[in-house]
């Protein structure tokens, strides 16, 4: 199983705008939806192969034969888990100093801004 990576490139996160826009794509769907890169329909293919590969998109055969592409995650769970997974590696690699900046940080935040952070961390964790 690969590792998932959680940080995408600009063309990564070109198509997955495109895939989590649209929810089900083709390499097609997303050459046309970037129609303002120069990009070849060879590359974005490859692309999202690889991103199959890091459990990004999931891919399927549709009845014509052609492959279907859908996230693995929506938008807003995917960035969760992406952060979650960032504010970890901080934590674990710079310890105090990290926490003491992320509470820095925090006390420049309203405080009905940091209750509505709270109320939907809270309706997360319940699911």
């Amino acid at each position: 199983m690969a590792k998932r990576k959680y940080v995408f490139g600009a063309l990564e996160q070109a198509i997955m705008d495109v895939a989590w826009r649209l929810s089900t794509v083709t390499v097609r769907d997303v050459v046309d939806a970037i129609r303002g890169r120069q990009v070849a329909y060879t590359t974005v293919m490859t692309v999202m192969n690889r991103l199959v590969a890091r459990q990004v998109l999931k891919r399927q055969l549709n009845s014509s034969g052609a492959f279907m592409y859908r996230p693995r995650l929506s938008r807003e769970t995917f960035c969760a888990e992406a952060s979650r997974v960032a504010i970890d590696d901080i934590i674990r690699r710079y310890g105090a100093v990290a926490m003491a900046q992320f509470i820095d940080r925090l006390d420049r935040v309203p405080n009905d801004k940091l209750a509505e952070l709270r109320h939907r961390l809270r309706s997360e964790r319940k699911r």
